[in-house]
């Protein structure tokens, strides 16, 4: 998505030589039931967040920020979630429009160029818009 920062889905946190030639040091794992794999090689974060539009995705976004910012400063991160179309996409947006300085049609845009499937459900989406008003 932008320099040490990548988005996907758990194909991509469960291929060991994907992450390794990414420099991924750090993986947000934002999905339900999926197991952190390679634990003894890289941080991980879990944050199960269910693909609901009434899954509170605002109330999650500074621990997630911090452990991107620690990912970030450390090599690179994976920001994941089952398919790599909802939950992770949010996050990442939210992100972009939190560092950047973004709107969010321009994170959105910003995501959606390097992942074209990205697609956060209703709710999320009303979560992001409602963010972007309070920044």
């Amino acid at each position: 998505i932008e320099e040490g920062l990548f988005l996907g889905s758990q194909d991509g946190a469960h291929c060991y030589e994907e992450l390794q030639r990414n420099n991924i040091t750090h993986i947000l794992n934002v999905a339900t039931g999926v197991v952190n794999v390679f634990a003894k090689d890289f941080t991980y974060k879990n944050i199960e967040l269910l693909d609901l539009p009434e899954t509170d995705l605002v109330a999650q976004l500074p621990q997630m920020f911090q452990f991107i910012n620690d990912g970030l400063q450390a090599g690179a991160v994976l920001v994941h979630c089952n398919a790599g179309v909802s939950r992770s996409p949010a996050v990442v947006i939210a992100y972009l429009m939190h560092k950047r300085l973004l709107s969010l049609g321009q994170a959105f845009n910003v995501v959606r160029e390097q992942r074209p499937c990205v697609k956060p459900n209703e709710g999320f989406w009303r979560q992001l818009c409602n963010y972007e008003q309070q920044k």
